[in-house]
This record gives C-alpha cells, structure tokens and sequence, in this order.
C-alpha cells in the first residue's frame, strides 16, 4: 500500500495521471465536504466565510465548490495577503499551512487551509509553510508592504510516482 491507502499500481479515487516539470504526477480533486468546516449558511442566505483570530491576525480560509468560492471572494478586500493553494495540476489545494513572522513567531496554523487564505498581517517580512502529509514542505517568504496588498500562490508538491514494473513507487 502506498500513503493514502492506494494499492500499488492504483490511482486514488477522483484522481488522474498529469505531467509536470516533477515527472508523471497524480492530481486529485479535492471532495466538496473538504474545506467546509469554517463556512456557515442560515436557511436561504449565502455561505458566510467566519473569520478567525490567533496571535492578533485575523484571517479566514476556504473556497471548496462554487458558493464558498464566492464567499471568499466577497470578503477579499477586507484582508491585504491574499494566498491561493494549488496542486502541480492547476487544481485548488487544502493543506496545513503555517505562517510567521521574521522572529519565527507562529501566526497562523492551519491543519486544513485552502484553497484560500487571506489574512490581515501588519506590514513586515513574512515565511508560509504549506506542508501536506504527503509531500515535501514548500516555503516561501513574502513582505507585506505597508499600503496595499499582496497575493501569492503557493504549489504544492507532487507526488511524483514512476512505474516500476507492477510496482507504483511514490518518493
């Protein structure tokens, strides 16, 4: 069995194969009940992205399926980093994702973030972490400047599979 409980040589459910400047990788589109936890709906309203406050940063993430996708879209313009979650597909992507500050001062910790992050930071220097379960981390740095807003996208690795015989290997 390889991480995730796929059977050498098998493709996880929702998957497919893509090529990528990494090799022959699997993509996987994420399910609609991913990412839904923080995303709430009173009977005939619209979904509503609830904000959440850790470290003095308020910040609110999602963007499965189309209506949370326009729930996040309607609070953008409340928050200056604006961080999207892909895979090496093009795909949008729900990780851990861990933000801090130039002194390592955890900000963010998300165990499910995506496949949108925005957040209010004062204007600094910052690291994101994105560190799926499955995968290498991915870091970068980014400087919030003091007017204005920032966005960036994060990719996140590929498993990056080759066949080996009737052997699926995943490194």
């Amino acid at each position: 069995m390889i991480a995730g409980g796929t059977a050498p040589g098998a493709l996880a459910p929702g998957a497919v194969l893509a090529q990528s400047e990494l090799g022959l990788v699997e993509c996987h589109k994420p399910s609609p009940e991913e990412g839904k936890a923080r995303a709430s709906r009173a009977a005939g309203d619209q979904i509503t992205i609830e904000p959440m406050h850790a470290n003095g940063v308020s910040y609110v993430t999602g963007g499965i399926g189309a209506e949370e996708r326009q729930a996040v879209h309607r609070v953008r313009g409340k928050y200056n980093v604006d961080i999207s979650l892909r895979t090496p597909c093009g795909r949008a992507h729900v990780s851990p994702l861990v933000i801090e500050d130039a002194n390592g001062n955890r900000l963010v910790d998300e165990a499910a973030a995506g496949p949108s992050l925005l957040a209010q930071l004062p204007p600094g220097k910052y690291t994101a972490r994105l560190a799926p379960a499955d995968g290498a981390a991915v870091v970068k740095t980014f400087t919030v400047p003091a007017n204005g807003r920032i966005q960036l996208t994060i990719q996140a690795p590929a498993i990056d599979r080759s066949f080996a015989g009737d052997a699926l290997i995943s490194w």
